[in-house]
């Protein structure tokens, strides 16, 4: 009941935390008409298939990357670190933990994190000479993909199936074996 209730209260303040902020059809929208001061490409470009694959892959790698940066530096700041301790105080890492299924601070990192992210993706559209499409489906899957993995990365039972371990690093991922010792 206790982690129950704290899932709760975390999940309160986050979801309060990100109502604060701009949500991604809004920092999509913003991105698209900054990028769009750059070029003069007008019309509409159907995204569906390569096309997906062609922002979705480097934009989920840069995505990582920045996230990555954003973690180490802003997460594990001398600063910042009251945002994320309560994140490493387990120890045993699941998912359905407070603080790792619900993040309550997560809001003041992602926010730039999204805002980065969504920037290059539009910027990919820009220097590939494509017209600037509504990226938000294609930037929807890339989150979703995101969010799978992060659920992988910090799943405990996982750890025991190293063909799991073997696949993610074949990908270049963190695995849940890797999350384990950033963690202790």
């Amino acid at each position: 009941w206790f982690l129950l209730g704290m899932t709760l209260v975390f999940l309160a303040i986050q979801v309060g935390l990100t109502l604060l902020f701009p949500q991604i059809p809004d920092l999509s929208t913003w991105a698209r008409a900054q990028v769009a001061g750059w070029t003069q490409a007008t019309g509409a470009v159907e995204l569906s298939g390569w096309r997906v694959a062609a922002i979705v892959v480097p934009t989920f790698f840069v995505g990582g990357l920045i996230d990555y940066v954003t973690h180490r530096f802003f997460n594990h700041s001398p600063t910042f670190w009251w945002t994320h301790e309560y994140h490493h105080l387990p120890n045993d890492v699941f998912v359905l933990l407070p603080g790792l299924m619900v993040r309550p601070f997560a809001a003041f990192s992602s926010v730039a994190v999204a805002l980065i992210t969504v920037g290059f993706a539009y910027g990919l559209v820009w220097a590939l000479g494509w017209p600037l499409a509504d990226l938000l489906p294609a930037l929807k899957i890339m989150i979703f993909v995101q969010l799978m993995i992060l659920m992988t990365s910090h799943s405990c039972f996982l750890r025991r199936f190293w063909g799991v371990h073997y696949v993610m690093r074949a990908l270049l991922l963190t695995t849940p074996q890797e999350h384990l010792i950033h963690h202790t």
